[in-house]
């Protein structure tokens, strides 16, 4: 794992060694107010707000739920919870196609420098519920690359995209024309490996999914979007369109453990 901007395990520690450096860190950030005070239940906010820190931090460095529970003294089921809270937060909109025990996933990546990533659960598997995910997560004038998936048929006539697709029955790099959805692709594997087997269904995949397109789109600064992430879950409502543009490979995928 690449640390990028993400802080030494010995200067989280420096943090969390007392409760002032603690709550200091968080107003410095301004994730708390800097004239928060609390005599009476000190003892109880200094526990919550060193979990905090140490609960995402270990999170960020990928630390299985299990030893983050070992490491601070909280159950598996506290520490699962959390997180869940935290993928929730940093969580975006994104898109491609990958049943996962009924649930299919539908997604796209952009051929760029930033190849911004989408992927979204979908109920149903009809022409009309693809191509309204894909209108709403990739920009107009956007050329889109598939497989012959019968759903991007009208990509073009109704949604007026540039459409051209590649026969996977055949070969996964068309020897004409050069398209392909190699880019998109190769993010399935990547989810296999973050989503644990026994969490790829309808009521726990979603989470996940937002974590690994976070984590995709902001590598190199994950800590410092985090810090805003959770500034701006207590402050601050951000929103914005972040749409990705330019070429974007869509296709779909069966997450089932039982297939290769």
């Amino acid at each position: 794992m690449t640390r990028g901007d993400i802080p030494t395990r010995r200067e989280i520690q420096e943090i969390l060694e007392s409760e002032s450096e603690v709550i200091r860190w968080l107003q410095d950030n301004e994730i708390i107010y800097k004239n928060l005070t609390c005599h009476q239940c000190k003892n109880e906010m200094k526990q919550i707000n060193k979990l905090l820190i140490e609960l995402y931090y270990l999170w960020l460095i990928q630390v299985s739920p299990k030893s983050i529970g070992l490491m601070t003294g909280h159950s598996t089921t506290t520490i699962t919870n959390n997180i869940d809270k935290i993928r929730q937060m940093i969580g975006s909109q994104y898109h491609r196609r990958k049943p996962v025990k009924g649930v299919w996933v539908i997604g796209g990546v952009e051929r760029t420098h930033d190849r911004r990533i989408f992927v979204k659960t979908i109920n149903k598997r009809d022409k009309e519920s693809v191509l309204q995910i894909i209108k709403d997560n990739v920009e107009k004038g956007s050329i889109i690359y598939t497989d012959q998936w019968k759903a991007y048929d009208d990509i073009t006539p109704i949604l007026g995209n540039q459409h051209g697709n590649v026969n996977h029955s055949k070969y996964f790099k068309d020897p004409e024309t050069g398209i392909h959805t190699n880019t998109i692709e190769g993010n399935w594997n990547g989810l296999k490996i973050l989503i644990p087997a026994r969490n790829r269904n309808k009521e726990r995949i979603e989470p996940y999914l937002l974590e690994y397109v976070w984590r995709r789109q902001y590598q190199g600064q994950l800590w410092t979007t985090m810090i805003k992430a959770i500034r701006n879950e207590l402050l601050i409502e951000d929103k914005q369109d972040d749409k990705p543009k330019m070429e974007v490979d869509v296709t779909g995928t069966r997450d089932d453990p039982k297939q290769p």
